[in-house]
C-alpha cells in the first residue's frame, strides 16, 4: 500500500510538473523549440552584442526557427529593434497567442501558422499583416505620416493608426481586407499628425466585416489658414455585414485669435454588399 501510494504521488508530481508553464528563449541561430502541456512563454527579443566597441543587434526570431507551443494556452513575444519581416522558412504551430513589437514598420503574414487565435503587431509607419480566419487581429501603428497600414484576412480586425499624414496621390492610409476581407468585426480608429501646414488624412477603406466601426480625429493645426480634412472613408460591406458605424471629430471654423486652422470632415461612401 506504501509502494502504491509513493507511485500515485510520483505520478501527481510528474504530471504537475508538466503542466508548469515554461519560459524559452530564441537564439540568434536555427531553434527547434517545443514547449510542454502547460501555459509556455516563447521570447524573441533582439539580441544586442558589442564588436570592437560597436553595439550590433541581432533578430533571434530567424529563418527556419521551428516553433512547436505544445499543449497548453501558450505564447510568442518578438520585440525587434528594427523593422520586422517574418524569417524565411519559419514555421509556428500550437501557439495560440503572439505578440509582435517593432520600432520601425511590420510585415507578417501569419496565416499558415496553425493553431494561433490572437496577433497583436505594433510598429512605426507602415504595417503590413494578414493572418489566418481563425484569429483575431490588432494593429497599431505610431507616426504613420505618409505610410500604409494593410490588413487582410483574419477573424475580428482591431487597427489603430496616430500621426496620420495625408498618403501619395491621395491613396489609403488604412486599409482593411483588399485582398482577403476580415471574417468577424472589423474596428478602425485613426488619428491625424498634428502641426501647422495644411493636411489631408489618408483615405480608409474597409472591405468587409461583420459589424464594421471607423473613428477619426483630427486637431485644429495651429496656423488659422490651414485646415485639416479628415479620412475620406469608404466602407464595402458583404453578405455578412449587419451594422456600418462611422464617426469624425466635429467640424469646426478657423478661429485667428487662438491662432487654431478649420477642422473638416471626409466623404463617407458605404456600399451594401
Amino acid at each position: 500500500a506504501a509502494t502504491a501510494a509513493a507511485e500515485a504521488a510520483a505520478a501527481a508530481a510528474e504530471a504537475a510538473a508538466a503542466l508548469a508553464p515554461q519560459a524559452l528563449s530564441l537564439t540568434v541561430g536555427i531553434d527547434a523549440t517545443t514547449g510542454g502541456d502547460g501555459d509556455d512563454t516563447i521570447t524573441g527579443n533582439t539580441i544586442a552584442t558589442t564588436n570592437s566597441g560597436a553595439t550590433v543587434n541581432n533578430n533571434s526570431f530567424t529563418a527556419l526557427d521551428a516553433i512547436d507551443g505544445g499543449a497548453g494556452n501558450d505564447t510568442l513575444n518578438i520585440t525587434q529593434v528594427a523593422a520586422f519581416t517574418m524569417p524565411a522558412g519559419a514555421t509556428v504551430v500550437n501557439v495560440e497567442t503572439a505578440n509582435i513589437v517593432s520600432a520601425a514598420t511590420v510585415t507578417a503574414d501569419t496565416s499558415a501558422w496553425t493553431g494561433l487565435t490572437a496577433l497583436t503587431t505594433s510598429g512605426v509607419g507602415t504595417a503590413t499583416v494578414t493572418g489566418a480566419a481563425t484569429t483575431d487581429l490588432s494593429v497599431s501603428s505610431t507616426t504613420l505620416g505618409t505610410a500604409i497600414v494593410a490588413v487582410d484576412g483574419g477573424n475580428d480586425a482591431t487597427v489603430t493608426v496616430t500621426g496620420m499624414g495625408a498618403t501619395a496621390g491621395g491613396g489609403d492610409g488604412v486599409d482593411v481586407g483588399s485582398t482577403t476581407a476580415v471574417t468577424g468585426d472589423v474596428v478602425v480608429s485613426a488619428t491625424a499628425s498634428t502641426g501647422a501646414p495644411a493636411l489631408t488624412m489618408g483615405a480608409i477603406e474597409v472591405n468587409g466585416g461583420d459589424t464594421i466601426t471607423v473613428t477619426t480625429s483630427a486637431a485644429a493645426r495651429t496656423n488659422a489658414a490651414n485646415s485639416v480634412t479628415q479620412s475620406a472613408i469608404d466602407i464595402n460591406g458583404d453578405a455578412q455585414t449587419t451594422t456600418v458605424s462611422v464617426s469624425q471629430t466635429a467640424e469646426a471654423a478657423a478661429v485667428a485669435a487662438t491662432p487654431a486652422g478649420a477642422i473638416v470632415n471626409g466623404t463617407v461612401d458605404i456600399t451594401d454588399g
